[in-house]
């Protein structure tokens, strides 16, 4: 199981260097756009962000004071870090101006990605709440239908802000829908506990499974303990 998370969380960082290469071949394919490799790495760094957030609402953002500073800081710095780079290889000239407004990255700059992240977090507190509180079925009806509606704005009337996602109502049901996999996932580590500890017991009930099997032949001991090596990575998790 935690390998299995850590899985997950390796995956979060290669979206997060996606989304840094896609702004910088963002600027290289503005001056070699007929690079056909250039152009379909460009493409595929599309999908930095909405990996980064499904991952953020599989794990669930924890809102606190210290983590909404830290990510104040980084993106400060961040910022600093690119403006000066950016100064230095010659694609902008140096500003007071643009330098300050580096100090508040949620209103003075154009990078919606951090700004509404920042949003998400203030809302996280909320949405986890009502996540918690709706029931497997309900919390898929509704997901599935914002995901739906997602679809439509962006294919049917191309909406930039929904296709690109921009805007927090998009982050928001991305969000919502890494939570509905986590609890997904969550319902089959019960079930297969629920079915491990069935078997131990002896294959008399199975929890809902409804097999009550009997059987003391040796096929049906091999069953049983091939059943084991697979729910035990979760029984230990």
């Amino acid at each position: 199981m935690k390998e299995r998370l850590s899985n997950i969380e390796a995956l979060r960082l290669l979206s997060m260097f996606t989304i840094v290469f896609y702004h910088l071949t963002d600027k290289a394919f503005e001056i070699h756009n007929d690079s056909v490799a250039l152009g379909v790495f460009f493409n595929i760094t599309h999908w930095g962000v909405p990996v980064f957030i499904l991952i953020s609402g599989y794990f669930f953002v924890r809102l606190t004071a210290k983590k909404l500073f830290s990510f104040y800081v980084q993106c400060v710095l961040w910022l600093f870090l690119s403006y000066f780079g950016s100064v230095a290889l010659g694609f902008s000239d140096f500003s007071g101006s643009t330098l300050f407004c580096c100090l508040f990255p949620f209103s003075c700059t154009n990078l919606w990605l951090i700004k509404y992240y920042f949003f998400l977090m203030l809302l996280s507190p909320i949405i986890n709440k009502g996540i918690e509180q709706l029931d497997v079925k309900t919390l898929y009806i509704i997901n599935g239908t914002l995901l739906c509606s997602v679809l439509y704005f962006s294919l049917v009337w191309n909406m930039d802000v929904i296709a690109a996602g921009k805007s927090i109502y998009y982050f928001m049901v991305i969000y919502m829908t890494g939570a509905s996999i986590r609890r997904l996932v969550e319902l089959k580590i019960i079930d297969k506990i629920q079915m491990s500890r069935a078997l131990e017991a002896g294959g008399d009930s199975c929890d809902g499974y409804s097999c009550n099997n009997h059987s003391t032949t040796p096929l049906s001991k091999i069953t049983k303990r091939f059943m084991l090596v697979l729910c035990q990575p979760f029984v230990d998790g």
